[in-house]
């Protein structure tokens, strides 16, 4: 167990399940590459914590994971870990039996290194999903999230939030959370 020594080589998907099933750290695959996932800062981990959490204390009909939950996105050959994922009907896995492929609301928490990949690459994967209908962006390094949010007549609804004040609205839970809750252990 621990770590597994990848080859700089292109791998399969059933290679990749191998390697994921032994290995003690979280792997990502992107179409063919395997990418070893960093452990997480405390400010990350706080507010991973505390808004699951605040989630947590309020009535929704969805199912939450956590961060060793991945996600498979079959029209781009990827397998990612969110930071926080739901699904709102009953949760369907892909072939290996350990990927989810019915998000309805993901949730990342960027940091220095995964904020440009989070805000383009992985947004355009996620929407692929049918069932996808919110992203929330939550930054580690400052107050700042951006929620996005698909409209059944296929509009997007954008949040913008940058202030404690401020309330984020999750409607795929149908819930607010003051940003100062998510907040509330992260000092800048």
């Amino acid at each position: 167990m621990g770590s597994p020594r990848l080859e700089d080589r292109p791998y399969t998907k059933e290679e990749y399940f191998a390697l994921l099933e032994q290995s003690e750290v979280k792997l990502e695959f992107h179409d063919g590459e395997i990418v070893m996932m960093a452990g997480a800062k405390p400010p990350h981990n706080k507010i991973q914590h505390d808004l699951s959490a605040a989630i947590a204390r309020r009535d929704h009909d969805c199912e939450g994971f956590g961060p060793d939950q991945a996600i498979a996105i079959p029209r781009f050959n990827r397998y990612v870990f969110p930071d926080l994922s739901f699904v709102c009907t009953a949760d369907e896995y892909d072939e290996s039996g350990l990927c989810l492929v019915n998000p309805s609301l993901v949730v990342e928490i960027l940091s220095e290194g995964t904020g440009n990949h989070d805000r383009t690459g992985k947004l355009a994967w996620y929407r692929s999903l049918p069932s996808f209908r919110e992203y929330l962006l939550i930054d580690s390094l400052s107050i700042h999230i951006d929620a996005f949010f698909l409209h059944e007549d296929g509009r997007w609804t954008i949040q913008n939030l940058y202030q404690r004040e401020q309330n984020l609205r999750i409607y795929t839970l149908d819930l607010e959370i003051p940003l100062a809750d998510i907040y509330r252990r992260v000092n800048f």
